[in-house]
């Protein structure tokens, strides 16, 4: 036996007192993680590994998902800094779990109080929303100029769909500014 232990240790390269773990030791485990909320298939589905809330109401148009997985923080200093887009606050409108929209809301201040710089850094926003989304959890943004004052006198909406669509050339500029939804004050 002790020959048998010196001729295995040897060919395994090991040094006398070092400890053998088999293979089948160092697999990982596997550890159910289900919640409360997860063993109660009635409120509870589950889609793509996470485990979401389904939409209330049949034909309400949303889609399931969870929250809004953009990083407002990250997203602000992106659009501050790489377009001087004067953001505000960015605020999360996680609607999915409702049955409604995810909406991501932004109030920016612009250059000028015009419509046309506010349509630009509106396209932006949405532009950045878009890079920063690789889920798809957000379905509307919606934007608000403000004023020095923080008084607003613009709000713009839309939803990511129609964004994609001109991104991807099925719209052109003017048929998705024609989307927007505005309201003036």
């Amino acid at each position: 036996m002790m020959r048998y232990g010196d001729d295995a240790r040897r060919q395994a390269g090991r040094g006398v007192g070092e400890l053998v773990t088999p293979p089948e030791a160092r697999l990982a485990k596997l550890v159910s993680l289900m919640t409360v909320a997860e063993r109660r298939p009635h409120r509870v589905v589950a889609a793509e590994g996470a485990f979401l809330v389904p939409p209330t109401g049949a034909g309400s148009g949303a889609r399931t998902g969870g929250p809004i997985a953009v990083d407002a923080h990250r997203l602000t200093t992106f659009l501050r800094e790489q377009y001087a887009i004067g953001v505000v606050d960015i605020r999360e409108a996680n609607g999915r779990y409702t049955g409604a929209h995810n909406e991501l809301r932004v109030r920016l201040v612009t250059d000028e109080r015009t419509e046309a710089n506010a349509l630009h850094d509106f396209m932006l926003i949405c532009a950045g929303v878009y890079g920063m989304d690789a889920g798809r959890t957000v379905d509307v943004v919606s934007a608000s100029a403000v004023d020095g004052s923080l008084q607003p006198w613009l709000d713009l909406r839309t939803t990511m769909n129609a964004f994609d669509e001109y991104r991807r050339g099925d719209l052109d500029l003017n048929g998705w500014v024609r989307s927007l939804e505005r309201s003036h004050y």
